[in-house]
This record gives structure tokens, sequence and C-alpha cells, in this order.
């Protein structure tokens, strides 16, 4: 049900220590609270292609 599709993503919140809004969760790995600067996702993301790009070689 829905409401138990709530719970189960506020149970996941609480296991990766989420406190706040807002707060983003990449790839199951990387977690950004609060508002920040465009940079922090771009590194972000570049940090996951380059693993990407190093599993797949």
């Amino acid at each position: 049900t829905y409401s138990e599709q709530v719970m189960a993503d506020i149970e996941e919140a609480h296991r990766i220590g989420v406190q706040g809004v807002p707060f983003f969760y990449i790839n199951n790995k990387y977690g950004l609270s609060g508002a920040q600067p465009v940079d922090v996702f771009v590194d972000t993301l570049q940090q996951i292609e380059a693993e990407a790009k190093q599993a797949a070689s």
C-alpha cells in the first residue's frame, strides 16, 4: 500500500542519517544534506561517473 511505501522510505531515511530537508541520496551511496552549491552536485556526479568508468574497465 501507499502508506507502507511511505513508512519504508521514512525508515530508510533514518537508516542513512537524514535529519532534515532537502536531502539528496544519489546512487544509494552519496548523501548531500541541505542546500548545496551546484559545484557540490557536479563534483559528486563526476565522481560517480569516474567510478562507473573504472568499474567498466
